[in-house]
C-alpha cells in the first residue's frame, strides 16, 4: 500500500546539490496530490508508454537489479522493469555507468508489444533551459551546473511542465487534470523527451553531466555502428571512448585505438595514454599501446592507472584464467591484498588463475 511507481528511476545528487529529484510532495497519505501525481510514475525520472506509467499497488509490479559493479574509475548497475508496466512493455532494460568521477550514462533498452511512444522524464528543482536543436538540457543551481545530453534518439520532442499534472497522453504528457499539494511548496520542474514516431523498439542513450566552473569540461557524442552504440566525450587532452552492444550481449567492439569483446568497452585516455578503462561480460581487450585483458570465462574487469602503477577490480561468475598486460610491466602483484612474486610471461602478460567472486588487484611498477 506504500509503492511507488519507481521502478528504474534514479536521483542524482552532486554537491550536496539535488539536481534530477523524485518530485511532488507528501501531504498526507492518500491525500489527492500525494496518491495521483506523488506515488505514480510520471513524478520519477524513469519511462512512461504512450504517456502512461507502471501499475504502482501491485505485488507484481516489481523490477529487478540484473547487474551490479563497483570497480576502479567505474561503477554500473542493470535494472529490469518491464513487469511493472502491466503489459505495456516487454522489456525495460535500463543500465547506469558512471564514470568516476565525471558524468553518467543511462543508457535505456526497450520494447513494446506494439508501436507506441516512449517518454523520457526527468524532474528538477531548478528551473531548466532546454536546447532542441542540440538535445541538451542545462540547469544551473547554487553554482553547481548541470546537463542532460540526448544523444539518441534524434527525433525526440521535448516537453516542460512546472505544473503537476497527473493525466496526458502519448505526445503530451503534461495537461489536462492537476493535483496541486494542499500547501504552497516550492517550484518543481517537469520535463519529457518523448519518441516522435512510434514504434515496437526504443533505445535512448543519455548523459548526465554535473560540473562546477564558468564552462564545461567535456563536450558528448554518440554514434550508432550496426548493433554498437558509441559514446565519446571529450575536453582538454581527454578522450573517453565508451562502445555498448546495444543489446547487452557480448558481441566484437571495435573503435580507434580499441578492439574488445564484451557487452560494454570504456576507455578514458589523457594526452593519449590509458588511465581508466573497463571490459564488462567480455573476455578480450586490446588497446593500440599494447595494454590487454585476455579471460577464459567471461568476466567484467575495471583498471585505473596512477604514477606507482595500476589497480584491477575483478567480478567472475566462475573460475577464470585472467590475463593482464600493461604497458610497463609490474614488478610485483598482489591479489585481495596477498603479495605474489608473479611476472610477467616473455609476451607482457600476468596470468592470475582466480576463483569466482570479486577480486582486488594491485600491479605496481
Amino acid at each position: 500500500s506504500h509503492s511507488h511507481g519507481e521502478q528504474n528511476s534514479f536521483t542524482l545528487t552532486a554537491w550536496n546539490e539535488p539536481l534530477a529529484i523524485s518530485s511532488g510532495w507528501y501531504d498526507w497519505y492518500g491525500s489527492d496530490h500525494h496518491f495521483n501525481f506523488n506515488r505514480q510514475t510520471r513524478s520519477k525520472n524513469t519511462i512512461l508508454v504512450d504517456g502512461q506509467g507502471q501499475h504502482f499497488r501491485h505485488i507484481a509490479a516489481a523490477g529487478e537489479i540484473t547487474d551490479f559493479h563497483t570497480g576502479a574509475g567505474y561503477d554500473f548497475t542493470t535494472g529490469e522493469a518491464a513487469q511493472a508496466y502491466a503489459g505495456k512493455l516487454e522489456r525495460f532494460r535500463r543500465e547506469i555507468l558512471y564514470c568516476v568521477p565525471d558524468y553518467f550514462l543511462v543508457i535505456d533498452d526497450l520494447e513494446a508489444p506494439r508501436p507506441v511512444h516512449f517518454n523520457w522524464l526527468l524532474h528538477t528543482i531548478s528551473s531548466p533551459q532546454i536546447d532542441e536543436g542540440r538535445r541538451v538540457l542545462e540547469l544551473e543551481q547554487n553554482g553547481v551546473h548541470f546537463q542532460a545530453h540526448f544523444l539518441t534518439p534524434s527525433a525526440l520532442q521535448f516537453e516542460l511542465s512546472d505544473r503537476y499534472y497527473t493525466s496526458g497522453d502519448a505526445l503530451s504528457v503534461f495537461k489536462e487534470q492537476e493535483a496541486l499539494p494542499e500547501t504552497e511548496q516550492p517550484a518543481q520542474y517537469h520535463m519529457a523527451a518523448t519518441t516522435i514516431a512510434p514504434d515496437t523498439q526504443g533505445y535512448f542513450v543519455t548523459v548526465l553531466y554535473p560540473y562546477q566552473g564558468p564552462a564545461p569540461a567535456l563536450d558528448f557524442s554518440g554514434a550508432c555502428h550496426d548493433s554498437v552504440y558509441e559514446v565519446r566525450a571529450v575536453g582538454d587532452g581527454r578522450l573517453d571512448t565508451t562502445l555498448i552492444s546495444r543489446n547487452g550481449q557480448a558481441t566484437t567492439l571495435s573503435s580507434a585505438g580499441i578492439e574488445a569483446e564484451g557487452a560494454m568497452v570504456s576507455v578514458s585516455w589523457r594526452e593519449s595514454r590509458a588511465v581508466q578503462l573497463l571490459l564488462k561480460a567480455g573476455r578480450s581487450l586490446l588497446l593500440a599501446d599494447g595494454l590487454a585483458i585476455a579471460a577464459s570465462e567471461p568476466c567484467t574487469v575495471s583498471i585505473q592507472f596512477f604514477d606507482e602503477g595500476a589497480q584491477a577490480i575483478a567480478e567472475l561468475a566462475t573460475d577464470t584464467s585472467l590475463r593482464i598486460r600493461l604497458p610497463d610491466s609490474p614488478r610485483q602483484v598482489s591479489v585481495n591484498g596477498d603479495a605474489s612474486s608473479m611476472r610477467a610471461d616473455v609476451d607482457g602478460y600476468v596470468t592470475l588463475e582466480l576463483p569466482a567472486g570479486k577480486h582486488v588487484i594491485d600491479l605496481s611498477s
